[in-house]
């Protein structure tokens, strides 16, 4: 962020909001602390200047998986021709269709070219790794990925604590939950 000089939204918990004020100071980023709360996302909208800010960063985005509040679609006018990302250790909190809730605040189009999925529509495609899952879980083959793998290849980057302390050693990381 800071090489390409775009200013941020970070949509945070109250309980981390210091964590990050320290690290995007010590990374000399420029972006904007929200606390994640209705009330607080709402007064983003009626911001022109930070409607006009171009990265939304959500912390602990699995909040964000349930279509009818109206902090989701208050983030889906929010998120609307940025580039978002989305941050969390449990993406997947309860079903499979947590992800798809997720994927629609950046890529609200159901059909998909930039996607390599089968089907290209994104609704169908989640319903058949739903299916496919049940499927598997009920044969007892929890530990063989559905289609919905192939997808989270293209989008996730998945990392521990434990594989970002062996990639960058524990004594080079910020101090942060």
């Amino acid at each position: 962020l800071q090489e390409e000089g775009e200013r941020a939204i970070v949509i945070c918990s109250p309980k981390i909001r210091e964590q990050w004020e320290q690290v995007l100071d010590d990374y000399n980023v420029n972006a904007k602390i929200i606390s994640r709360s209705y009330d607080k996302i709402a007064e983003i909208i009626s911001d022109d200047r930070m409607m006009q800010r171009q990265v939304i960063l959500i912390d602990e985005a699995h909040h964000f998986r349930n279509p009818e509040t109206i902090s989701y679609k208050d983030l889906q006018i929010i998120c609307e021709g940025k580039k978002v990302i989305l941050v969390g250790a449990t993406p997947q909190n309860l079903k499979i269709l947590d992800m798809y809730h997720q994927l629609k605040l950046f890529h609200p189009q159901e059909m998909t070219e930039t996607l390599r999925i089968d089907p290209p529509e994104l609704k169908k495609f989640f319903d058949k790794a739903d299916e496919e899952r049940k499927q598997l879980d009920a044969d007892n083959k929890t530990d063989v990925p559905d289609r919905s793998e192939n997808l989270f290849q293209q989008l996730l980057v998945r990392r521990t604590r434990k594989n970002i302390i062996e990639e960058y050693g524990k004594e080079n990381l910020p101090d942060f939950p």
